[in-house]
C-alpha cells in the first residue's frame, strides 16, 4: 500500500482552478522502472588467506547509471563489527586489507547517486577466513 508498482505507467489527471472559476486540467504519464539490483560475483579466494593479503572486490548493477553508490561493508559476527571498506568512496570496485585474523563476510550496499536511498544489499558468496600466518 501507498507504493507505486515497478515497471507500471500510470497515467494523472490535474485539475487546476480557483474559487469560482474553472482552469482546465492536464494529464500527466508518470513512468516507474524497477529499481536496479547488486551483482556481486563471488571473491575468487582460498579457503585461508594472510591478513596482509590485499582483496579486491567489485559490484556491478542491473542498471547502466554511474549515478550509483557502491559501499561495501567487512562484517565480523563474533566480534560483532561492520567496517567499511575501501575508503567508503561509492565506487564499485575496492581494494583491502583484513586487520584481524577471523571469520568476515563481505556485503555490498547500492545506494542512490544522491546518498539518500538504499536500493539493494547482497552477501558475497565466499567467506572471507584471515589468519596471521596463512594456516588455519
Amino acid at each position: 500500500a501507498n507504493r507505486l508498482s515497478p515497471n507500471k505507467d500510470y497515467r494523472l489527471k490535474f485539475e487546476f482552478s480557483k474559487p469560482g472559476e474553472e482552469l482546465g486540467s492536464r494529464f500527466v504519464t508518470l513512468e516507474v522502472v524497477d529499481k536496479p539490483a547488486i551483482i556481486f560475483p563471488d571473491l575468487a579466494l582460498p579457503e585461508v588467506i594472510r591478513e596482509d593479503t590485499e582483496i579486491r572486490a567489485s559490484a556491478f548493477s542491473t542498471f547502466e547509471s554511474s549515478d550509483l553508490l557502491y559501499y561495501f561493508f567487512l562484517d565480523n559476527a563474533e566480534r560483532n563489527t561492520s567496517d567499511c571498506v575501501g575508503g567508503c568512496s561509492g565506487y564499485p570496485t575496492v581494494y583491502f586489507q583484513v586487520a584481524n585474523a577471523g571469520e568476515y563476510s563481505l556485503r555490498c550496499v547500492l545506494v542512490d547517486g544522491q546518498g539518500i536511498a538504499q536500493l539493494d544489499e547482497k552477501v558475497n558468496g565466499v567467506k572471507i577466513v584471515t589468519s596471521s600466518n596463512g594456516t588455519e
